[in-house]
Formats: C-alpha cells, structure tokens, sequence
C-alpha cells in the first residue's frame, strides 16, 4: 500500500552514525510505500562532525529554525553524555527554554540502540556486559564499551552502520521496537519509538513494525 501524503521531517542528531542510520530508515520508509522522509543535515564543521553536547546540538536546531520558519526538528542524543554531565549538558538541559522540544535519548547511547536491532537472547548478553560494568548508572566511556562490541558488531567502527543493519530489515526494526518497549530491558531509544508513534498517527493503516507501538 502506499500512502500519498508526503512529510518531511528534519532530525538533529549527533554525527555520522546516526545520519547513516537515517538514510537506511528512509530507504526502508520508501520501499514499504510510507511517503516520510526524515533528513538530518550534516553540521558545518566536518571535523568535529557534530557532536551530541547540549550546546552543539542546539546551535543546529536553531540554524535549522531560522532558515525554515515552520520548521521544529527533532533532537536525537545519547543520553550517556548528560547522565555524566559532561561539559553541564545535564544542568544546561534541565533549564533549556520553553521553545526547545524535549530531547529524544538513546539510553545510554548509539551503540547500545543498535544492539536492540539484535535477536532477544543476543540483546540480554549485552545487557548483562553493561550490567557488570555498571553501565547503566555510569555510562562506559567509547574506549571501553568499543571493545565489548565487538561481540555484537565485530566488524563495527564509529560513524559507519554494522553490514549487519546496512540494508534495514522490518524484522530488524521490530525488533529494536520491541526490546525498546520492554521495561525488562533497561536499553531505550525514545527516537525509534517516536517515530513509530509518528507513523501510526500520521499514516494509521501502517502494519508492522510500526504498529507494534500500539501493542504496549
């Protein structure tokens, strides 16, 4: 089936891994006949990339409002960052303005979300490395949840997808749904399940994944 309303809906998010993320949804969201297109522009400053840090994240959520009116993207961030503070991002969001929209956290960043993509028993050994490692109360740094990845991802690096989840399966979103959805499961990424809630208020005949919001 394929819907014909046409929504574009713009994405702040951190750098490069997550914009790769995009694209894949969109090749997906375009090949399921959903007329959405999400877009997330790359920040000015190639080098630093973007970065998540309250500060950055809202100098291109302005720059993306003042050059498009009507415009109110959404803010996708780790969460790790502002559970550590780093840099008062947790003080700076805890005041940030009536204007700004609240942030939408991979909990407690990227790579934990991409590891909800993963079958059930696969997503509970992970869990259980972050657990012994506290994790979930003091995020790891990159240096030391990278190498633990590669029990997931072997061949994963930073700014790029898994081959794994290159070409995104509906099966691989559900699943990211479904262990997100789970209060059992303390990884979350509140981005994928807006989306999916966006979805099904925007094109309510949309089956699954996306309907799996509507089963919790």
């Amino acid at each position: 089936m394929t819907y014909h309303r046409n929504i574009f809906l713009h994405v702040v998010c951190e750098g490069k891994s997550e914009r790769n993320y995009i694209s894949a949804l969109n090749r997906l969201l375009r090949d399921d006949g959903i007329a959405l297109t999400l877009h997330s522009p790359a920040p000015r400053n190639e080098v630093e990339d973007g970065g998540g840090h309250y500060t950055d994240v809202i100098k291109r959520y302005k720059e993306i409002c003042s050059n498009n009116r009507n415009v109110r993207p959404w803010i996708w961030a780790d969460r790790d960052l502002y559970v550590r503070n780093e840099r008062g991002c947790m003080d700076m969001y805890r005041k940030k303005p009536k204007g700004i929209p609240d942030f939408l956290f991979s909990i407690q960043n990227f790579e934990d979300f991409l590891v909800l993509h993963h079958s059930t028993d696969r997503v509970h050994e992970w869990v259980e490395l972050c657990r012994e490692r506290n994790h979930f109360a003091e995020p790891m740094l990159s240096k030391e949840y990278m190498p633990l990845l590669k029990t997931q991802f072997p061949e994963y690096k930073k700014g790029e997808l898994p081959d794994c989840l290159s070409l995104l399966t509906n099966a691989q979103v559900e699943n990211a749904l479904i262990h997100s959805l789970d209060d059992r499961i303390p990884i979350k990424c509140d981005f994928i399940e807006h989306l999916a809630d966006f979805i099904m208020r925007s094109y309510p005949g949309t089956g699954r994944p996306w309907n799996i919001i509507r089963s919790f």
